[in-house]
C-alpha cells in the first residue's frame, strides 16, 4: 500500500467548503494526515528488531491507517456532496 501526499493536500484544502460539523470537519482535517503516519510507521515499527524474520502485531498499525483515511475521505465526500446540493437548491 502506497500512500500519496495528493489526498492529504485534496482534503485540507476541501474541507473547508465540505457542509459538516466542525467535529466531522476535524475527523476529515486530520484522517489523511494521521493515515500517512500510521502506515509507513506499522511497516518500519513491526520488523525494528535485526532477528525478525516476520512482522510483529505493529503491522496492525496499517490496517488502522487505511481504514482511517478510507472513513476520512468518505465523511469528507459526504460534506462535499451536502455542499453541493445545498449551494444548487435541491
Amino acid at each position: 500500500m502506497r500512500m500519496h501526499s495528493g489526498s492529504s493536500r485534496v482534503s485540507l484544502a476541501d474541507h473547508r467548503l465540505a457542509r459538516l460539523s466542525p467535529a466531522w470537519k476535524w475527523f476529515a482535517r486530520l484522517a489523511a494526515p494521521t493515515a500517512a503516519i500510521l502506515v509507513p510507521s506499522a511497516f518500519f515499527l513491526s520488523v525494528l528488531s535485526p532477528e525478525a524474520e516476520e512482522p510483529n502485531a505493529l503491522i496492525y498499525l496499517a490496517y488502522g491507517g487505511a481504514v482511517l483515511l478510507a472513513a476520512g475521505m468518505v465523511t469528507l465526500g459526504v460534506g462535499l456532496i451536502r455542499a453541493t446540493r445545498a449551494s444548487s437548491g435541491t
